[in-house]
């Protein structure tokens, strides 16, 4: 009978986490003999200091590595957040298996999450990433260092020791022991983990092939990608697992999606930052990363316009990403709460062909590409309306037009529909008998199509798609408000009547008065708001994206 010998640390979540792993191995490979040998690391000996003051990388895994090298053991479990970046000299990763919930969770002797905790609340944590994290949303709570296991931690916030700890997620889901404690898993918003957090690590020695077949079938292909970019931010930086520094990578379609966080913990506002590539493997995770420990960087040392400000988007989610990059670019943090959704309207029938109209108005990005998706449907391309003039609401949409391969002949200079209107009582030759294909949403105000029928147009107006409210649980609600924004930013009408509907009055009455402004894109949405009672701080002078974040930097940045 084959016997492999795993070292792990003396921990209860260590043993489980290491007893879960021989487990898996020994369902792959039946009539394995799997053995543990625990050892005790220098971070499990010295609990009289934190982490950072006893510096140097591999505090919980050096013993077990020299175990591994002189041959004493054939594989070590690790938690991944605890093994530094790069491996000594002749070992391995041999699989990192499925990752658990990669969250924090703040754990409280109160009901009610962060913002919930008393002020002056004692938080008990070593870890400066997650000092730094809370601290900027709660300057008011105090911290003090506390060490050791997982229970030992419980029991400090049992005995009122401390009100509050933060532990991660999985640890916590793999010992259960939450008894007569409040925990609540925080958003990336609030405190993004640190680099390969929830994940395990089975290390092995780089020449061993026996071990490493054996390894393969516990890894996991999608965690390893998400591990090695998040690691990659700490390699780059040349920094190690006790550094303030966040990050969590996540497969969303083929895109593979970085967030991470850096510093916050020296009196400059923190640097957060997203951005994504193409994913294609381990080895262009490990550029994502290296990219965003750059970016970074130059967050933290060249902080933007709107740098320690914080910001609701409440587009829809495929359409926050342009509003979220522009925002983060001038150092903002980004929550986003999607309070309406885009959804397409299946019953929609084919227009007609393209020779039949003189004109295709799109009044929106939204417009042309649910109209662009219901040609597809059909077996048609939008690029046969290049035959049409072509009129766009404004720049946003005339460059999404020109993404399908349409130049718009009409872009009025403000973005409202009236200004297209405008321009089309002085159109050469009139619109008389013109026939005009006009797709929209199903709740496009009727003005357009009421203006150019008045001038003798013929109107085609096609339903594409629906703008609908879209589900909003209520802890994201409480998420939102810990969060303790800065600003809300409206892009639609709907966008403000949604977001307000989801807040009751008390919560309304919170956010006013803890002075959160919130912005509008343009007058028809400034004045669905305000017929809200929603106190509109200002209105964006361009009404497309890049002049909402222009009227959010006027008022936003530091000193106004």
């Amino acid at each position: 009978m084959s016997r492999v010998v795993l070292g792990t640390r003396g921990s209860e979540l260590a043993l489980t986490q290491s007893k879960w792993v021989a487990a898996r191995l020994r369902e792959a490979h039946p009539g394995l003999d799997v053995a543990l040998e625990i050892f005790s690391t220098a971070g499990d000996r010295i609990l009289d200091r934190p982490l950072p003051a006893i510096g140097g990388k591999g505090l919980f895994t050096r013993e077990l590595e020299e175990a591994l090298l002189d041959g004493r053991i054939d594989g070590a479990v690790h938690s991944l957040k605890d093994l530094p970046t790069e491996n000594p000299p002749g070992l391995a990763i041999g699989a990192v298996p499925r990752r658990e919930n990669p969250a924090d969770v703040l754990v409280t002797r109160f009901g009610g999450g962060l913002e919930s905790l008393p002020e002056g609340a004692v938080v008990g944590t070593s870890s400066p990433r997650r000092r730094a994290q809370l601290a900027r949303l709660r300057p008011d709570l105090r911290f003090t260092d506390l060490r050791g296991n997982v229970p030992t931690r419980l029991r400090k916030v049992r005995e009122g020791v401390v009100d509050a700890t933060v532990l991660a997620a999985a640890g916590l889901s793999r010992l259960g022991l939450l008894d007569g404690l409040d925990a609540r898993a925080m958003p990336p918003e609030l405190m993004l983990c640190a680099p390969g957090q929830g994940a395990l690590a089975l290390q092995i020695r780089a020449d061993d092939g026996r071990m490493a077949a054996l390894a393969a079938a516990l890894h996991d292909y999608a965690t390893a990608d998400a591990a090695a970019a998040e690691r990659a931010v700490l390699a780059r930086l040349g920094v190690g697992c006790s550094a303030p520094v966040g990050a969590l990578a996540r497969i969303e379609g083929n895109a593979l999606i970085l967030d991470a966080c850096l510093g916050g913990d020296d009196g400059r506002p923190q640097a957060r930052r997203r951005i994504s590539l193409p994913n294609t493997g381990e080895s262009l995770s490990e550029m994502l990363g290296e990219r965003m420990a750059a970016l970074l960087l130059e967050t933290r040392d060249n902080p933007g316009t709107l740098a320690g400000r914080r910001v609701v988007v409440t587009r829809s989610e495929e359409q926050a990403g342009r509003l979220r990059e522009l925002l983060e670019e001038r150092g903002a943090e980004v929550f986003e709460l999607p309070v309406i959704a885009i959804v397409p309207e299946e019953t929609a029938p084919a227009p007609e062909a393209a020779s039949a109209y003189d004109w295709a108005v799109f009044t929106s990005t939204n417009a042309v590409n649910m109209f662009a998706a219901l040609l597809k449907h059909h077996g048609r391309d939008l690029s046969e309306f290049a035959a049409c003039h072509v009129a766009a609401v404004g720049p946003a949409t005339a460059e999404t037009l020109a993404r399908h391969g349409l130049a718009p002949a009409l872009v009025p200079a403000e973005s409202v529909a009236e200004s297209l209107i405008g321009d089309f009582a002085s159109v050469e030759g009139g619109m008389a008998g013109r026939g005009v294909l006009l797709p929209q949403g199903n709740l496009a105000r009727p003005v357009i199509a009421e203006a150019l029928t008045a001038m003798g147009a013929r109107v085609h107006h096609l339903t594409a798609y629906r703008t609908e409210p879209a589900a909003v649980a209520p802890e994201r609600v409480e998420e939102l408000l810990a969060f303790a924004p800065h600003a809300v930013a409206f892009t639609s009408s709907s966008t403000a009547r949604n977001f307000w509907a989801v807040l009751d009055e008390v919560r309304r009455g919170r956010m006013t008065g803890a002075g959160v402004k919130f912005f509008s894109i343009g007058p028809i949405t400034t004045k669905t708001a305000v017929s809200l009672g929603i106190p509109v701080a200002a209105e964006a002078e361009q009404h497309d994206i890049p002049g909402l974040v222009a009227v959010l930097e006027r008022f936003l940045m530091p000193d106004c």
